[in-house]
Order: structure tokens, then C-alpha cells, then sequence
């Protein structure tokens, strides 16, 4: 969560593994299973992709 929380705040793969002191390869593996599991394929998307699994969490039925 809190890769794709720096992706959608506009963090390069670059940025979020010097703050995470990961690997940029440990990044891009992240988020590619988090477009996996979202359904997703473009960074753009993710933003969206989170609202509505938000909203989906928090759902009370």
C-alpha cells in the first residue's frame, strides 16, 4: 500500500526505492502485482483503481 499510495502522490520508481531503501527492481515488482491484482495496466489508472477498492472496503453489506 504504501508503494502504490507514493505512485499515486507522483513518485518515480527511483524516488520510492531510496525512501524505502529497496531496490528499483523490488519497486517495479510491487507495483506490477498491484496492477495485476487492481486490474490495471498504466500508472494513471491507479488512482481510481484505489477509490473504488476503498470504497468497495467500506461498504457495509
Amino acid at each position: 500500500m504504501r508503494i502504490a499510495e507514493s505512485v499515486v502522490n507522483g513518485r518515480s520508481n527511483r524516488e520510492i526505492a531510496g525512501e524505502m531503501r529497496v531496490t528499483q527492481r523490488t519497486v517495479e515488482f510491487h507495483i506490477t502485482n498491484i496492477y495485476r491484482k487492481l486490474g490495471i495496466s498504466r500508472r494513471v489508472q491507479l488512482p481510481d483503481a484505489l477509490t473504488r477498492l476503498s470504497e468497495r472496503d467500506s461498504d457495509p453489506r
